[in-house]
């Protein structure tokens, strides 16, 4: 057994891209995330403002084979993706950041049942979790508080 039962789930939305089949407008200012992981309540995530990166002047990159070039990206893909900036100073430029603690040794006990026990369930539970299920994230539009 693992005696490490604790977990640090850290979820981090860094940037947005814009594409023709979303139910957006081309021109999103600011945005937000709603979802539900695991026994937490529901989390709304602090509000997240586009913008554009700046361009970088940066030297062609090679493979270090002759005659291979690596893919160079879509201009319009990379003329429609924003960076997430949100408000909070100590977080600039890191995008939204949520994180969880999931610590199975902090939870009730049941009777008869001793913390080690406890501890391993509750970290095969979550394990279990993280296997079995997907996360739903929403977005939302910052501005109209519509769902993009």
């Amino acid at each position: 057994r693992d005696p490490r039962t604790a977990s640090d789930v850290i979820i981090q939305f860094l940037a947005f891209r814009h594409h023709d089949t979303l139910n957006a407008p081309a021109n999103l200012q600011s945005m937000y995330f709603t979802f539900q992981f695991y026994h937490f309540p529901p989390t709304t995530s602090d509000m997240a403002f586009l913008v554009q990166p700046k361009p970088q002047v940066a030297a062609p990159v090679t493979t270090g084979q002759p005659g291979a070039a690596n893919p160079v990206p879509d201009d319009d893909a990379v003329q429609s993706t924003r960076l997430l900036i949100t408000n909070h100073p100590m977080k600039k430029g890191a995008g939204v950041v949520l994180k969880y603690e999931v610590d199975g040794s902090t939870g009730p006990l049941s009777a008869g049942q001793d913390l080690t026990a406890a501890a391993y369930e509750a970290h095969m539970a979550f394990a279990g979790y993280l296997g079995g299920r997907a996360l739903s994230v929403d977005v939302w539009d910052g501005e109209s508080l519509l769902q993009v």
